[in-house]
This record gives C-alpha cells, structure tokens and sequence, in this order.
C-alpha cells in the first residue's frame, strides 16, 4: 500500500480504490465475501459502497488493495505483537488492591519513558548533512 493510502485509511478511515474492471472481469462474491470474514476478525466492517466497489474489481486489483487495507488496519491495532497477559494464572494470581497496580504500573512506564526520551535528546540525531538535537 502506497504511504497515502496509508495516511488516509489511518486518519481518515478512507480507501481509495482504482476504477472497476468491469462485469466480465469482477473478482466476484466469493472473494468480497472471505475478505469481509477477515476484516470482521479485525474489527472492522466494509461500508456498503465500498463492498461494491471492491466487488468490482479485477483479480491484481483487488488482491493489492485488500491486502493493503488489511496490513493496515493490522497494524494500527498492533496485530504483530504477541499478547501478554497481565496476569498469569488470572483469576487466583489478581491483587486485592488493582488501583495500586495501575498506579504502579503507569508510573514505571511513565519513568523508564523520560528516561529513554532525555538520553535521546542528549545524542545528535543526523538528517542528511546536518545534525540535530532532537527536542
């Protein structure tokens, strides 16, 4: 998927599609159909006009902009990252006191983040011939 097909289906939800191949050569319902199953394994459902626009196009077509929209909606909801539980042997392993926790928890991430963010800072970043320190 080109990098503003990208940018537009993350901020804006929109695909944009090439024009239809016609009748003759529709990739056909079947195909509409299995790409649809996948999606809703995502979350996601087609619009109605959208269904039909990619109902009609040809087989390279289709199979370039269904994989692209599911790379892309994959990976905003993080699907190449393994799932951790937050705990183990849930329930007998939960805290009594989950509030503290949390707070723990965000206050550990919120650190280590400062951390990683001022060393950063501190090393020159390059871009091209310059250097620049990132802020």
């Amino acid at each position: 998927m080109e990098p503003v097909a990208t940018l537009m289906l993350r901020r804006e939800r929109t695909v944009c599609l090439p024009p239809p191949a016609g009748p003759e050569a529709a990739v056909g319902e079947q195909a509409v159909v299995a790409f649809e199953a996948e999606l809703l394994a995502l979350g996601a459902v087609l619009s109605a006009e959208l269904r039909e626009r990619f109902a009609a196009l040809g087989d390279a077509p289709f199979a370039h902009a269904s994989g692209g929209v599911l790379a892309g909606i994959a990976d905003q909801l993080g699907a190449d990252r393994p799932h951790v539980p937050l705990f183990r042997r849930f329930p007998a392993s939960t805290p009594e006191d989950t509030d503290e926790l949390f707070v723990r928890r965000v206050l550990a991430w919120w650190l280590q983040r400062s951390t990683s963010r001022a060393s950063a800072a501190a090393r020159p970043r390059r871009s091209g011939r310059c250097a620049r320190a990132r802020i």
